[in-house]
């Protein structure tokens, strides 16, 4: 009896985590107004390719969405529920992810990489330089109030989807928040522990037209196969009606890049709305021009080797104003999927079978 109870509780979050993604999927296809079933033909070729390698029957109703809005009719897409519960936890150790995601502790096991500039850190509620210099509170204070212009304060433990990062403004020795003032003491309190505070990025201007108050970034995705790794998708993401984070969680919205670093024609917000232009600046998307994008992936591609219990990473990079490159973050579970087949078609594309042989 314990047993089979014990059994029931550990569905009982899948469960949940089931009802929610239906949910999400259905307010996708409502949305955008997606009333019809999938053609049985489609149907057919879906079920035997997914029956055929990875012995299941799944829910059409993604490979719809995602048909629907990029135009690209495929059986590889991966619906959210066999990703989150079958494919990421697989490929992850997800044991092993919470100390690898600290972006305090990135350099522990990535060496030197470009980093933004970091000023102070704040581990397990002790203060620390970019160099592991400690600090006690008042010298971080110091530290932070010497300096004059605009940081980013984020938690160094998920801070996906932008939750709880925020731009502080510094002047004249004070600091503020939102555009209230703050003391450095109030704010600790506010993050801590385990949080940064880095220096505001002044990024590209081919990525800064789009949406001047955010920074905008790149999420890479890589994949490890054997002992090679290959990026198997890109988009830009930009934030939103002034908003100074870039995440779809908090209104931005994402548009895919080519092999050779363009942008293309359509962007998409969380819900999979299609913009050519964007909501808030009305700037084209199509044509712009990621720079360094080839570096870019091969810098991710280079850290990723060194990532030995992780065979995906989402990589977030950043594109300064001189054309370098800033790694900012990379995630290892909860990895965002829609918008990467929202815009570019089945997350694996040909390397899909590969991966269900590798999660068998």
């Amino acid at each position: 009896m314990k047993t089979m109870l014990k059994n029931i509780y550990k569905k009982v979050p899948l469960i949940s985590q089931k009802l929610k993604w239906k949910k999400k999927i259905k307010i996708i296809l409502k949305k955008n107004q997606i009333t019809k079933r999938v053609p049985n033909e489609y149907r057919n070729v879906i079920n035997n390719f997914w029956m055929e390698n990875a012995n299941t029957n799944i829910r059409k109703d993604w490979h719809l969405a995602y048909s629907n809005l990029n135009g690209i009719r495929d059986e590889r897409y991966v619906p959210e529920d066999i990703f989150y519960t079958r494919i990421e936890p697989a490929l992850n150790r997800q044991d092993l992810v919470p100390a690898y995601t600290d972006k305090n502790n990135y350099k522990t096991f990535l060496g030197n990489y470009p980093e933004p500039t970091i000023l102070i850190k704040n581990k397990h509620g002790k203060f620390y330089t970019n160099s592991e210099e400690k600090l006690n509170i008042n010298e971080a204070k110091e530290l932070l109030l010497n300096k004059e212009g605009e940081f980013f304060i984020k938690p160094s433990i998920d801070s996906g989807g932008g939750k709880a990062v925020s731009l502080i403004q510094v002047e004249n020795k004070k600091i503020s928040l939102k555009n209230n003032p703050i003391s450095f003491e109030k704010l600790d309190k506010l993050y801590g522990p385990d949080y940064l505070i880095q220096k505001k990025i002044m990024q590209h201007k081919s990525l800064r037209e789009v949406h001047p108050d955010s920074l905008n970034t790149l999420r890479i995705t890589t994949l490890k196969l054997d002992n090679e790794i290959v990026v198997i998708s890109t988009v830009a993401r930009f934030g939103n009606k002034g908003e100074s984070v870039d995440n779809q969680a908090s209104g931005g919205v994402s548009c895919g890049v080519d092999d050779k670093g363009f942008l293309k024609k359509y962007a998409v917000d969380k819900l999979g709305s299609k913009f050519s232009v964007h909501p808030y600046t009305n700037v084209k998307f199509e044509g712009i021009k990621v720079p360094n994008y080839k570096s870019a992936t091969e810098l991710v591609k280079d850290l990723h080797y060194k990532l030995h219990y992780f065979n995906m990473v989402s990589w977030d990079v950043a594109v300064d104003l001189n054309a370098e490159l800033k790694l900012l973050e990379l995630n290892l579970q909860g990895q965002e999927i829609n918008f990467h087949q929202f815009n570019n078609g089945p997350l694996f594309g040909e390397y899909t079978k590969k991966v269900f042989e590798m999660i068998k």
